[in-house]
């Protein structure tokens, strides 16, 4: 979720703390999500049979110890995982508004609060997401290669194409 959350929040951060602050929370960031990186390693190392990522891997290791405790920890892995991808959804929702439906500023008020058209963009995109999750892991890992050829290009555009524009290199 690093480069999600860095697209995401790159305007708003930088207006809030500063470029430099800005840069300094993303790397460490991203240094953090390279240490779990090494966890999860790690942990598939230690239950090579086990599958399930790691809300099994805690309830294995939690086992012996403490059952409550593995799943608390998938809970809370879960809860992580569902409110960062609500986050990018959303600011999906607000990026696909302002580009093509700047006029949509209606709003529907349901359980204290306002759902606008971002909202349900937003909405679309986690239950299309889920849709194509539910087809299988081929399928799923298609799309996000694909998502990521075109995430990959969009960077290269956005990092060369100045220097194209303006007479090369």
């Amino acid at each position: 979720m690093i480069p999600n959350g860095v697209f995401v929040t790159y305007g708003y951060l930088i207006g809030a703390v500063g470029a430099w602050t800005a840069i300094a929370i993303w790397v460490v960031a991203t240094i953090v999500s390279v240490l779990q990186n090494v966890i999860f390693g790690e942990l598939a190392a230690m239950f090579p049979r086990k599958s399930g990522g790691v809300a099994r891997y805690a309830i294995e290791g939690w086992r012996k110890y403490f059952i409550p405790a593995g799943a608390i920890a998938s809970f809370g892995y879960w809860m992580g995982w569902s409110l960062s991808l609500s986050v990018t959804a959303v600011g999906l929702g607000f990026l696909l508004q302002t580009s093509f439906l700047p006029d949509a500023t209606s709003t529907v008020h349901v359980l204290n609060n306002d759902l606008g058209v971002a909202h349900l963009i937003a909405i679309a995109a986690i239950i299309l997401a889920w849709m194509l999750n539910r087809r299988g892991a081929k399928l799923g890992a298609t799309v996000n290669k694909w998502l990521g050829v075109i995430v990959v290009g969009g960077l290269i555009v956005a990092a060369f194409g100045p220097y194209v524009l303006n007479g090369g290199l």
